[in-house]
């Protein structure tokens, strides 16, 4: 992955997390990007790996990812994005980028679920009308935070 590709996908990963994050929402068109990204990796040829690694690690990432948004463990705009990234690196990193994904979702899980139960523990001191809607945004971990967060610490890595 040239720098130039590097810096636009951790620049699209950085408005993924910032959009999931804010309105828990991650676009099709910003997963095409990220995707775009990914073609861009695996034609500009700057890797070892086999041209069929890249799409490997993303099909593999979009049966899994969409096995667990059918379960409902997972939001759809995540899986799509995740398999998008996926593109980024071939099968030898896919294990290097889910483990730092999952690193990133589990420090953002423990800080949500903390914000969280403070935040439903004043509002239930405030009176019952205010605790009703006590977990409001806090309701669902913007899961997509975390997987911005992975991709851009593998592109640190790999440029590293």
């Amino acid at each position: 992955m040239n720098a130039i590709i590097a810096g636009v996908l951790c620049g699209l990963l950085v408005l993924a997390a910032w959009l999931d994050g804010r309105y828990r929402l991650l676009p099709n068109w910003l997963a095409v990007l990220i995707l775009c990204c990914g073609v861009a990796t695996i034609f500009t040829g700057s890797h070892a790996a086999p041209w069929w690694s890249h799409p490997g690690h993303a099909g593999i990432a979009l049966v899994i990812g969409f096995a667990l948004f059918a379960r409902g463990w997972l939001g759809g705009g995540d899986a799509k994005t995740y398999a998008a990234l996926a593109l980024s690196f071939p099968m030898s990193q896919a294990f290097g980028l889910l483990a730092a994904t999952s690193i990133a979702m589990l420090a953002i899980g423990t800080v949500w679920i903390a914000v969280s139960r403070i935040r439903r523990r004043r509002a239930a001191a405030s009176g019952p009308t205010e605790a009703v809607g006590a977990r409001g945004d806090f309701a669902k971990i913007p899961l997509g935070v975390a997987i911005a967060a992975g991709g851009i610490a593998m592109v640190v890595l790999r440029h590293t």
